[in-house]
């Protein structure tokens, strides 16, 4: 795998932070296959909590959790220290760290809102990288 298409994944994770951050859902589900699978777990958990798989499953999912988030709540999805477990010319296996904050109600500062590791499996498309299979494991039990 090239040094280009490393920065292209690391690219399109921070796309993928931003759009979520902004309740963006239009640009988020761009960073996904058609077929894409989401998947949420509890530390420690047997099965995932959240599930969707579809891009038409994994739009409506977000566009709900967007559209409920308060006027005055910001969210800040922080992904970082990304590396790379599997590489090919079109496919690729990544691990990455997520640190969100939240600001709500009169408390300008931000707090933490949740924490965990992602392992994404990337696919190479006609439109660039792409999430194929999106697996986050919290590290608190929900």
């Amino acid at each position: 795998m090239s040094a280009e298409d490393r920065l292209a994944i690391i690219e399109t994770i921070a796309r993928y932070s931003h759009a979520w951050g902004e309740g963006d859902t239009d640009r988020w589900i761009d960073v996904f296959t058609d077929d894409a699978v989401f998947e949420v777990r509890a530390r420690d958990a047997a099965a995932p909590h959240t599930r969707h798989a579809g891009r038409d499953a994994l739009y409506a999912w977000a566009k709900e959790r967007h559209a409920s988030r308060e006027g005055n709540e910001n969210i800040r999805p922080m992904n970082t220290g990304t590396v790379f477990e599997e590489l090919t010319g079109t496919t690729a296996r990544t691990r990455t760290m997520l640190l969100q904050t939240q600001r709500a109600g009169e408390w300008r500062g931000p707090s933490l809102n949740v924490s965990g590791i992602y392992t994404d499996d990337w696919r190479k498309t006609a439109d660039g990288w792409r999430l194929a299979y999106r697996r986050l494991q919290l590290d608190v039990e929900r």
